[in-house]
């Protein structure tokens, strides 16, 4: 499964869960699928490996526990897939707050980074990549960043009311340090 798969799970799941909140969702390429999986494994080591091949099914493995921790997430991730995308989530049970996650898509680039009308998008750069930071209603941040044409790593950040981008931020940052 391509990296791009995972990420549009990880946006799916973060999108679905702020509609169950009553916010409005972007449209930001995700698929409608709402199956959801959840298993708990460690972060590890970056998946990326000596052959610089993206394990998409295993995104938790792109950050290790002590790189967590040094943002201020501590526990356990779970993996959770979202139709065909396996996604990382944190919680409140990981001491931060409201929920974060990060997947990676394996069939959608930067390119095909969609958006609601009225959504506020702004061209970025995270770990040296070109990236797209959409800020939605609710406190909700999707970050999408660029890995290859057909691919991206989507990171999500969302609470009640609070702008969660400076968070999706720090985390998209460490997640894009570990991609090949």
């Amino acid at each position: 499964m391509s990296s791009r798969a995972v990420l549009t799970g990880v946006v799916a799941a973060v999108l679905v869960a702020a509609a169950g909140c009553g916010g409005t969702t972007s449209q930001a390429g995700l698929a409608q699928t709402t199956t959801t999986t959840t298993s708990t494994r460690s972060a590890g080591t970056s998946s990326a490996g000596p052959s610089g091949t993206l394990d998409a099914d295993r995104p938790c493995e792109l950050v290790t526990a002590s790189e967590l921790t040094s943002i201020g997430i501590n526990g356990t991730p779970k993996e959770e897939r979202t139709g065909s995308t396996q996604e990382c989530v944190f919680d409140r049970s990981n001491g931060i707050e409201g929920v974060r996650g990060f997947g990676i898509r394996t069939a959608l680039g930067l390119k095909d980074f969609r958006v609601a009308s009225g959504e506020e998008v702004a061209d970025i750069i995270v770990g040296g990549r070109k990236a797209k930071q959409l800020k939605a209603t609710g406190g909700t941040c999707l970050i999408g960043v660029d890995i290859s044409e057909s691919s991206r790593l989507d990171v999500t950040a969302r609470s009640g009311e609070k702008d969660m981008c400076p968070q999706a931020l720090e985390l998209a940052q460490l997640v894009a340090k570990n991609l090949p």
